[in-house]
């Protein structure tokens, strides 16, 4: 089983485009073997003015995009 475990990305949308990127890779380079993403807490963060205006819309979009890719299993953090 391969485990992609990340953690406190704070609603980081101008770092999704690459993590989704390094999923992939990791995800080619391990073909064939059954795969899981755990997304262990503060994926939101109320402090990021457009994660507030868009009410979270972006990371969801992110945990969708990792959802069409290997399951995801969320944890939430003290930021959720």
């Amino acid at each position: 089983l391969l485990v992609l475990a990340m953690a406190d990305l704070h609603s980081a949308h101008d770092r999704y485009p690459a993590i989704l990127a390094l999923v992939d890779r990791a995800l080619a380079a391990h073909r064939g073997v059954p795969a899981l993403i755990a997304l262990n807490g503060d994926l939101f963060e109320r402090g990021n003015v457009v994660a507030l205006r868009d009410g979270g819309a972006l990371d969801l979009a992110f945990v969708e995009a990792l959802a069409r890719r290997a399951p995801v299993a969320f944890n939430l953090g003290n930021h959720e």
